[in-house]
């Protein structure tokens, strides 16, 4: 359980940088520092004049004299090459670059943090931390760490109680309907106790879960087995994006069209002025 989330995704990109890097050129200096480590091949300019992209190498993959210029990714340097002629003091460099930033993320649940200072004192605030290094986009650390709040953001419903019904046993998911206690859903049986009450009479104690915090008990014990299903992509196999269209309805036209003996463009006006052209086709 938690209702504070902190949450620290891989690098993230910044928007396009325009810069000058430090320091200037100053006749001896070979490497500049831009403000953002590097994300990719940034583009370079000399005196307004750009380096081409087939002469700027990476660091540790291209070798000295193969290119003009060297990067690294996650790093903020550029590097001349040694065999390339210094820049004089004057000249104008600049890169424009997409650049990587680290960020924490940091969200509460205002009403879960209330309810638990209320039944505990105290703050009210139970912190978990995650980290993912594979998620490296601004939008889906959002949704990621949203998803850990709604997953884990709220303490399960137990009940108990006491029914002379046969053949409840641990594991099974029953029915409650309880609308007067605010109970109503699928509650997972955790524990069933008996005693006898009487000649061929027995009562059980019952004990439940609810499982509204993990989307279901159904859709829970369903996404275990999915996962226990292995799954890859075969040689000779593809994978193809499946989207559903939605296709606009057709205009309703009254204007009188010009027709023709042969197979030409056509056009017509809407009753709002626009000029629709098209062409014939001949079925038979």
């Amino acid at each position: 359980y938690r209702n504070v989330q902190v949450f620290r995704p891989g690098w993230l990109e910044t928007t396009e940088q325009t810069e000058t890097p430090t320091p200037p050129p100053d006749g001896s200096s070979r490497t500049f520092t831009a403000r953002f480590p590097l994300a990719r091949r940034p583009r370079i300019f000399i005196d307004g004049v750009e380096v081409l992209p087939s002469d700027i190498g990476v660091n540790g993959l291209d070798g000295p004299g193969t290119k003009k210029w060297f990067f690294s990714r996650q790093s903020p340097q550029v590097s001349q090459d040694t065999y390339e002629p210094v820049l004089p003091v004057g000249t104008t460099l600049e890169l424009i670059y997409t650049g990587l930033y680290n960020r924490i993320f940091v969200k509460e649940k205002e009403d879960e943090i209330a309810a638990r200072k209320h039944i505990e004192g105290g703050s009210g605030r139970w912190e978990s931390y995650e980290d993912k290094a594979t998620i490296d986009d601004f939008s889906a650390a959002d949704q990621y760490l949203s998803g850990l709040l709604r997953k884990y953001g709220s303490i399960a419903n137990k009940i108990t109680f006491r029914t002379q019904a046969h053949g409840l046993r641990a594991g099974m998911v029953i029915p409650v309907d309880k609308p007067s206690r605010g109970i109503t859903g699928d509650f997972l049986i955790e524990a069933v106790t008996g005693r006898a009450d009487g000649p061929g009479l027995m009562i059980y104690n019952v004990k439940a879960i609810d499982g509204e915090v993990v989307g279901g008990w159904v859709d829970f014990f369903r996404s275990l087995v999915i996962k226990s299903r292995d799954f890859a992509i075969r040689d000779n196999e593809y994978v193809s994006m499946v989207q559903d269209l939605a296709e606009p309805d057709m205009e309703s036209i009254g204007d009188a069209v010009s027709t023709y003996n042969a197979n030409p463009p056509f056009q017509y006006i809407t009753s709002s002025g626009n000029i629709i052209y098209g062409r014939w086709q001949w079925l038979a």
